[in-house]
This record gives structure tokens, C-alpha cells and sequence, in this order.
């Protein structure tokens, strides 16, 4: 009968054990959907919100993107400690030039604070820099770096690249923004 007690006590402790482990695991699979759930790109051909972003002076205003813009706007999102935004730099300078002056290009820095090494490197204009809190960019969907959004002169997202581009990505890209669309 001691056997048995001991049996049943020993079974019910790892019950619970076990019980109380996948509780853990369940609660960790929860903040990490939530997380999914905040990191999705934007929509194609929906407009992005206005975004609460600081100039290089520190300055607080909303990034908007116009439905009655004359341009075509490329959002490179980075980060400077971001290895793979360190890789994507020679083909963000290729891109911009291929592109010329009929797209406008904003550098939005998703770690909410200005860094001038970055601007100097790479010899961004201080007005096309713009740096947001990580809350502005979630709200966004604008979080993953490095990301290349083309947004078109109606204020919609026309095409997402995540990651390092390519030369098929660069040629997309200038493609896409030389296709007139009006919508």
C-alpha cells in the first residue's frame, strides 16, 4: 500500500511538473505571436499612415504619404548596427541613381535616435533621414530592416522587398517606378 501511495505522489508531481512546463511553453508561444502579429509588412495597394517621426534636428512631425504626390517615394527602413543594412548600402546608392530625381527617398531609421555617422557615410541628406520610436513603427508595420517599400504618388504601397537586394530587385524596382499608376 506504501508502494502505491508513494507511486500515485510521484505520478502527481510530474503531472504537474509537466503541466506547469507547458503552461510555460504555451505563454511563450503567445508573446511570440504576438510579436508575428506586430512585424507584418505593409499592405500592397493600401496607404500607409502617417507616421510620428524626429528630423536629424530632433523634431517631431508626421511622415505623410500623400495620395496627390508628384513622385514616386522609395522608403529604405534601416538600422546603422543592422549587418545586412551594411550589406544593402551599395545597392541603395545603385538604386538611387538608376532612379534619378523622379523618385523622392526618405532613410527611415527604425531605432528612434538619430545617427549622424550613418548620414555622413553615406551622404544622406539631413531632410531625407527620419527616425521613429519602435512603437511608430510597429503601428506602421514598418519594423524589419533592411526593407525597401516603393510607395506610389497615390500614397499606396506598390511592392515590399525585405532583405539584402538583388540585381532582379534593383531592376523590379526601377521598373515599377518608371510604370505610370494613377489609382
Amino acid at each position: 500500500m506504501n508502494r502505491a501511495i508513494l507511486f500515485l505522489c510521484v505520478l502527481c508531481t510530474a503531472l504537474l511538473g509537466s503541466n506547469g512546463y507547458l503552461l510555460y511553453i504555451n505563454h511563450d508561444l503567445i508573446q511570440q505571436h504576438k510579436i508575428d502579429q506586430a512585424i507584418q509588412l505593409p499592405t500592397l495597394d493600401a496607404p500607409i499612415s502617417p507616421i510620428a517621426v524626429h528630423n536629424a534636428q530632433g523634431a517631431a512631425h508626421p511622415l505623410v504619404f500623400s495620395p496627390d504626390g508628384t513622385h514616386d517615394r522609395l522608403l529604405l527602413v534601416l538600422s546603422p548596427d543592422c549587418p545586412y543594412c551594411k550589406k544593402n548600402w551599395p545597392m541603395w546608392d545603385a538604386l538611387i541613381k538608376d532612379l534619378g530625381p523622379g523618385v523622392d527617398t526618405t532613410y527611415f531609421d527604425v531605432t528612434g535616435k538619430f545617427d549622424q555617422k550613418v548620414s555622413s557615410e553615406h551622404h544622406i541628406p539631413s531632410e531625407q533621414l527620419v527616425t521613429a520610436s519602435l512603437d511608430s513603427a510597429i503601428m506602421a508595420r514598418i519594423i524589419g530592416t533592411p526593407t525597401t517599400i516603393l510607395i506610389g504618388r497615390n500614397g499606396k504601397v506598390r511592392h515590399v522587398w525585405q532583405g539584402v537586394l538583388d540585381g532582379d530587385a534593383l531592376a523590379q524596382i526601377v521598373a515599377m517606378s518608371k510604370a505610370d499608376v494613377t489609382e
